[in-house]
């Protein structure tokens, strides 16, 4: 017999669903009390998974098993041998082809937010607290910018098994955002979802910021940069010699209505200098970009990165494809070059990005196997008269 249950859970204690050889897991636990009950350890069928510490309101799995149990008895009688954290809220009967990954047609994430200045002393395992009024309006008008089929690449984890093989095209069927006193939930339906499709750029609690800020946030590094190193103190609004993850995150909601987030990235050097040039522009600054398209060879490259850094300035960098796997977490990417180092028949620059540096080969990096490529952005800020 085939048997299809609902589950929630609580994932605090957990290390996800699916079984895993470093921690303990919802699915192992789960089977346990299989076990305690039915005498028997059948496989289970899960319509999805979760990673460590994510909830669920209610999930889906299935398994065989041969019991004079009925099914409205389970859910009793598995809640007995399970944790409190874990409870079956269903179970049926389903045909015997029947398996609860390949019938998942949609799945469902809500997010919560606590909007107000004090934690609740009851649920803060549960959301997000963020203390300054958010406007839900204009995030529900945000939110209907993801609504449809799109290629969701530039918005996925660097790395991403999906990404590599070009597996990247997703429907969002709903995504919207209320207001309960004062909780704000977010709630994304998707026929499914890439890897940190929906949660990315770690720093940042603004729900597009989230998932695609990295040009926002090269060009916040490099206002800080200015600030601390060439006197241009009016580019950081705080202070750039004492930084705090609060300050970062308040100036990079000052940076997104610049450099917001696209459904494909912000994949043009154009977006950049526009965007950027227009936030220097606002707080009254005398600025020069030059865009450096990747068609250019990788001895020309090198030869524009040691110029600007010589002057002091970092270099916004865009890649956007690349077929060698060890760069695969800077596909679809800005990062910033902050350094270099010759050798005799190469330049290795010196990067930052994901809140740390790293050291590549420009001849590599460079040359992406791909005709589509990013570039280099030049900047120069001029004193003010």
């Amino acid at each position: 017999m085939n048997f299809l249950l609902t589950l929630a859970y609580d994932g605090t204690n957990y290390c996800g669903f699916q079984v895993q050889p470093n921690g303990r897991s919802v699915a192992a636990t789960f089977q346990d009390a299989l076990e305690a009950v039915l005498g028997s350890r059948p496989d289970i069928k899960g319509c999805s998974r979760t990673d460590a510490g994510v909830h669920a309101l209610g999930f889906r799995l299935n398994f065989h098993a041969d019991t004079r149990i009925p099914p409205q008895k389970l859910p009793l009688a598995l809640n007995q041998h399970l944790p409190p954290d874990i409870r079956v809220l269903a179970a049926q009967t389903v045909p015997e082809d029947f398996h609860a990954r390949y019938a998942a047609h949609t799945k469902t994430y809500l997010y919560r937010i606590h909007n107000h200045p004090i934690d609740s002393p009851f649920d803060a395992a549960y959301y997000t607290r963020v203390p300054r009024r958010l406007d839900e309006a204009a995030m529900q008008a945000a939110a209907q910018q993801f609504v449809g089929t799109h290629d969701f690449l530039a918005l996925c984890a660097a790395g991403s098994s999906a990404a590599a093989h070009g597996d990247t095209v997703r429907t969002i069927t709903d995504c919207h955002v209320t207001r309960r006193g004062d909780e704000v939930d977010i709630e994304v339906t998707a026929d499914g979802y890439l890897y940190n499709m929906v949660r990315n750029q770690d720093w940042f609690r603004n729900v597009v910021m989230h998932i695609g800020g990295c040009a926002a946030a090269t060009a916040c590094d490099c206002c800080i940069y200015f600030a601390k190193y060439k006197g241009k103190k009016n580019l950081y609004p705080f202070d750039a010699e004492n930084l705090s993850k609060e300050d970062y995150i308040q100036f990079s909601m000052k940076m997104k209505p610049y450099l917001r987030p696209r459904m494909s990235g912000v994949n043009k050097l154009w977006m950049y200098t526009e965007g950027f040039g227009k936030y220097l522009e606002d707080i009254g600054e005398k600025v020069e970009f030059k865009e450096f398209s990747g068609e250019h060879t990788a001895r020309e490259a090198a030869v524009f990165i040691k110029k600007k850094i010589n002057e002091g300035t970092p270099v916004p960098y865009l890649m956007l494809r690349h077929k060698d796997k060890k760069f695969a977490d800077f596909v679809w990417h800005w990062f910033l070059c902050i350094g270099y180092e010759e050798t005799a028949d190469d330049l290795l620059i010196k990067v930052a990005t994901y809140g740390e540096a790293t050291t590549f080969s420009l001849k590599e990096l460079w040359n992406t196997g791909y005709k589509e490529k990013g570039g280099l952005i030049g900047i120069t800020v001029y004193r003010n008269l």
